[in-house]
């Protein structure tokens, strides 16, 4: 009978942490939101996403391609990542872009900050990146073939590309 009793507390405990935590959770989503993490609120309505316009260029020789690129290993020392943010709301922000292999694995991922003053009512920012290419791993390898490049905007993915790593 001692038991049934003290089961019947665990379950009550397990079910109040629960709730606690979903309603955290709840509490810290509505606090990003109004920090900026979800985009523009539009009339009071849904949050309008914010967009990330993506352009990789060979830093050797700046031939740049928007949203997809076409690398030689054996002449692009670096590539590099540029990011034109609009529809931002106010704040700061974290940018990641992960760079993935042809077989879908991480090959690196880098973070940049960046904030979003309150008086830029387009919400617009714009972040790059270096990636080094020559002497890394991806030369000395050879990895060759279709690699995404992935941005995301505070733990939300906001657009995809595709380079093309060729010998």
């Amino acid at each position: 009978m001692r038991t049934s009793k003290r089961w019947k507390l665990l379950k009550s405990a397990f079910f109040a942490v629960a709730l606690g935590g979903a309603l955290v959770s709840a509490g810290c989503a509505g606090l990003q939101q109004a920090n900026g993490g979800g985009g523009n609120l539009a009339g009071g309505g849904a949050p309008t996403p914010a967009v990330a316009a993506v352009t990789v260029c060979d830093s050797g020789n700046s031939h740049c391609q928007p949203n997809a690129a076409n690398f030689s290993l054996a002449s692009v020392p670096d590539l590099n990542v540029a990011v034109n943010w609009t529809n931002v709301t106010p704040g700061n922000h974290s940018q990641e872009i992960r760079l993935l292999m042809p077989n879908g694995n991480v090959y690196q991922r880098f973070e940049n900050s960046f904030l979003v003053p309150a008086t830029d009512t387009a919400g617009t920012a714009s972040v790059s990146h270096f990636i080094p290419v020559s002497g890394t791993f991806i030369a000395q390898r050879q990895i060759t073939g279709g690699w995404k490049l992935e941005v995301s905007l505070d733990g939300k993915v906001a657009t995809v590309s595709d380079l093309q790593f060729n010998p």
